[in-house]
């Protein structure tokens, strides 16, 4: 999928392909950088991690999957939790197993709450 700068996109749902209102992003790429903005609505908010690279998959956070080169045997998994909290990672399928390789995060993360949903930006 090829994003267009500065346009909003939502999450859709699995089935039907409905736009849902409760998670959108935008995005921004520079000579050798890419900047993500998420808007989210979530009145449970799960998210009891505190360092860089805990499993954030396990609660609330936004996921971006980079593929450098296209291939889905190799990219690059950033996440970040409702509070700032990073993962980054290497995800690599070999003989048909998954790897995870966790590397320190190379970006920086802010989150803020406003009146109606949690921002993230990296």
């Amino acid at each position: 999928m090829t994003l267009e700068e500065d346009r909003t996109y939502y999450l859709r749902e699995n089935v039907t392909g409905a736009e849902n209102g409760e998670c959108c992003f935008r995005c921004r790429f520079g000579e050798r950088e890419a900047e993500f903005f998420f808007g989210v609505r979530d009145e449970d908010i799960i998210s009891p991690f505190q360092e860089d690279n805990e499993d954030l998959w396990q609660g609330d956070a936004v996921e971006v999957f980079l593929s450098p080169d296209g291939r889905l045997t190799r990219y690059f998994e950033l996440e970040v939790s409702p509070f700032g909290v990073r993962f980054w990672g290497e995800v690599t399928f070999a003989g048909g197993e998954k790897r995870l390789k966790k590397l320190l995060p190379p970006f920086r993360a802010d989150a803020a709450r406003t009146s109606s949903l949690w921002r993230k930006a990296r």
